[in-house]
């Protein structure tokens, strides 16, 4: 399936009712949504109960998830809400988001072991970011402590 990211003027235009939404510019001929009944022109509201507004949010909602499993998909058709259940099949080759774009099956082809490769390096990424997450809360802690411990000592001195 192919959406593109809607604007609050399109989605008005559509009759949706959300502050996002992602607009269906095609669903493959024969794939998990056309089979579920979702058409080009649909306007994506939720996916496996995520909000979603573009392909990037739909694919985060998605992850987790196995070929085979069946999830919600609500959308907007005629101003009208709709809700379908979607059963996932398995996705034709990798997909590599790049500069607002997905490219996938033939356009991207992970050769030997680079998939492996980016996949350990995004672990090694989230886990310093994780790490530098918890480092900041630690930092953001012990000055709140600090604050404290110098609030009291003000007001310790000026009841002498």
């Amino acid at each position: 399936m192919r959406v593109i990211e809607t604007t609050e003027q399109l989605r008005e235009v559509l009759g949706v009712g959300e502050d996002h939404g992602a607009f269906v510019l095609e669903a493959e001929s024969d794939g998990p949504a056309d089979r579920a009944g979702v058409r080009a022109g649909d306007v994506l509201t939720k996916v496996a109960g995520e909000k979603v507004g573009d392909a990037g949010d739909i694919l985060n909602a998605l992850e987790g998830q196995q070929p085979g499993d069946q999830i919600r998909v609500e959308y907007v058709r005629d101003r009208r809400t709709r809700a379908v259940t979607v059963t996932l099949a398995k996705a034709n080759g990798g997909r590599m988001w790049m500069r607002r774009r997905w490219f996938g099956g033939s356009e991207l082809e992970w050769p030997g072991e680079l998939g492996k490769e980016f996949r350990r390096f995004r672990d090694h990424v989230e886990r310093q970011l994780k790490e530098l997450d918890e480092r900041l809360r630690q930092l953001e802690r012990n000055s709140s402590l600090e604050i404290s411990r110098a609030a009291r000592g003000l007001e310790s001195s000026a009841h002498s």
